[in-house]
């Protein structure tokens, strides 16, 4: 007996693949109480009007309780995250998907610790629509202990991971702690959920979640953005790389990151630090980075991993800003 139900898109072309996106899920029960696999092939890219889908079809699923996995090319997953702000539940093979969906519903938990001056959150496990959903009492009751005078501190120590609804769970617990007058504090956050906050600009109202990094190393909307897979390919390329650095994204895809960005003298460095991204999920600090016509600047620098459905790293994504550009705090 079948486990899922499945979509299979993969001969669907780009062009009409929204359309039988919305069309397959209309076919399939949604109130069905199996996961859900969608197979889209080998794409580079999804179209913006198919990720709507996608987005639209992962919220109604998650409010029955259902899981989705979605098997795409890791360089699409990327390209997804980067273009939507949110980490898709994706995996390479039919296979991995059945290990996602098996997984079952995520446990999200809080613990509470008041002492009258710190007010201590713990959450733990996973954090997506599903958590969000089981623990939304526990954290309103966790709220209302926030007040003028004391320490409000998220420990995401135990967090394994949130998707984009968790994180805005978070970051409304944060602001609204902050309006009480509370001193918000949030520690402990994983590469994951560092790397997203960034992602989605939410960084700015969770304080501490990028682990000391400072307002001029944070990324912004000036910053460009480049994703590359685990061995440093490029796959993604912004407008704001292309105006830094002089390529175009049709230049620079499928080329080694090094031979772009990096001066020949530096390559050893850059190596180090890709490798300390893919080990510990980050790394943030200056360099010095090469434009098109072989000048030089330093940069700000923050890279991140991104994951995929099963917590495995699938493609770096790096943030660079000219020092010049960044505002002194």
């Amino acid at each position: 007996m079948r486990r899922e139900d499945v979509l299979d898109l993969r001969l669907r072309s780009d062009t009409g693949l929204a359309d039988a996106l919305a069309f397959g899920l209309r076919a399939l029960s949604l109130r069905s109480s199996r996961g859900l696999v969608i197979l889209l092939g080998d794409r580079e890219a999804l179209p913006p009007a198919a990720i709507r889908e996608l987005v639209d079809a992962q919220r109604l699923i998650g409010q029955d309780g259902r899981r989705c996995a979605l098997v795409m090319p890791d360089a699409c997953a990327v390209a997804f995250a980067l273009t939507h702000g949110a980490t898709p539940p994706s995996v390479g093979t039919h296979d991995e998907a059945r290990a996602l969906l098996g997984r079952g519903q995520p446990e999200a938990g809080v613990r509470r610790l008041d002492d009258g001056r710190r007010v201590h959150i713990t959450l733990y496990r996973e954090l997506d629509l599903a958590g969000v959903t089981a623990i939304r009492a526990e954290l309103r009751s966790a709220l209302a202990h926030a007040r003028a005078g004391c320490t409000f501190v998220l420990d995401l120590a135990g967090l394994l991971f949130a998707d984009a609804h968790g994180l805005e769970a978070l970051t409304r617990v944060a602001v609204r702690a902050q309006l009480a007058g509370a001193t918000v504090e949030v520690v402990n956050a994983c590469p994951q959920v560092r790397g997203l906050a960034y992602r989605l600009g939410w960084h700015e109202h969770l304080p501490g979640v990028g682990e000391g990094t400072d307002g001029a190393g944070r990324p912004t909307t000036r910053s460009a953005v480049i994703a590359t897979d685990l061995h440093g390919t490029v796959s993604y390329w912004n407008d704001a790389a292309d105006r830094l650095y002089g390529w175009s994204a049709a230049e620079v895809l499928g080329r080694p990151i090094t031979e772009l960005t990096v001066h020949p003298t530096d390559e050893s460095a850059a190596q180090t630090i890709m490798s300390t991204v893919r080990g510990h999920g980050a790394w943030e600090g200056r360099f010095s980075v090469r434009r098109r016509n072989a000048t030089h600047f330093d940069a700000r620098v923050r890279n991140t991993t991104i994951e995929n459905g099963l917590g495995a790293p699938i493609g770096l994504v790096g943030f660079s800003t000219p020092l010049t550009e960044l505002t002194p705090v």
